[in-house]
């Protein structure tokens, strides 16, 4: 799958996590989408429960409880060694297979797992030219993430907002010399405010640029859901992965063991 998606040091992680559980990562300990002596070390997040995970559970039970892919972030990864992925777009898909069972609200789902893939949000930028699309036009920017959090404790849920991308001095922007528009292409909330700090342009020119990288953004984004809906073909095709049995006691989360993650 990562070898005929053709996103060379932008795809750098494929994931099954049976339960929620993230068990198998390829490649484990990725160096193909580095420089040489630069390699990322994913076993840091062999065993994460992202079910009940305060970043990431809110979510992935959207995502089972609606069948359907969810793209999340670009969020700071928990793999281990020194982060030379910094940020990752994380596009998760729901597996669902006849005999597994997952209760989420009261409401039972026959969930065997997840699908995922990871996108280098350094390495996008680039492609897609962000900075340099608005530094040519001498425009400043502030695209924004808004995530929903869930403490599943209390089950309380809070908002978290945290910047994504900006320019050298967008904290010149205000809404005296900028405009904001919402962007709707992942299952967080974004924005992106542009404008000149330089004194404010006509309104039309600032909307059409901010068309413009929209435009470019949703084309990527577009790219990657097409990599997910190849990663779904090729589990109908094969039906439920196979999880070798020393990887068991990694790939199920404490509130599904005692079921068989592995082939059916």
């Amino acid at each position: 799958v990562k070898e005929s998606a053709r996103m060379s040091k932008v795809l750098v992680n494929v994931q099954l996590a049976p339960f929620g559980a993230v068990c198998l990562l390829y490649p484990l300990i990725n160096t193909e989408d580095f420089d040489d002596d630069i390699v990322m070390n994913n076993t840091g997040a062999i065993g994460l429960d992202i079910l009940n995970d305060p970043v990431s559970g809110y979510y992935t039970r959207e995502a089972i409880k609606n069948d359907r892919v969810t793209i999340q972030g670009p969020l700071t990864l928990v793999q281990g060694g020194v982060p030379v992925v910094k940020e990752a777009l994380i596009a998760r898909n729901p597996i669902y297979v006849d005999g597994f069972e997952l209760d989420i609200d009261d409401d039972t789902y026959p969930f065997w797992g997840f699908t995922t893939v990871l996108l280098n949000w350094a390495q996008l930028k680039e492609k897609v030219e962000l900075d340099a699309f608005f530094q040519s036009r001498e425009m400043d920017y502030l695209m924004t993430r808004t995530d929903t959090l869930v403490n599943f404790t209390s089950m309380e849920e809070y908002k978290r907002t945290v910047t994504i991308a900006q320019s050298n001095q967008s904290s010149y922007l205000d809404e005296m010399n900028s405009v904001t528009v919402p962007i709707k292409s992942t299952d967080n909330e974004w924005a992106l405010t542009v404008g000149y700090t330089s004194g404010y342009e006509a309104p039309w020119n600032v909307w059409a640029c901010v068309v413009v990288v929209l435009g470019a953004l949703l084309a990527s984004l577009a790219v990657m859901l097409t990599l997910v809906v190849r990663v779904r073909v090729r589990e109908e095709e094969t039906r439920t992965p196979i999880i070798p049995d020393d990887a068991q006691e990694y790939c199920t989360p404490p509130s599904a063991r005692g079921h068989n993650c592995g082939e059916i």
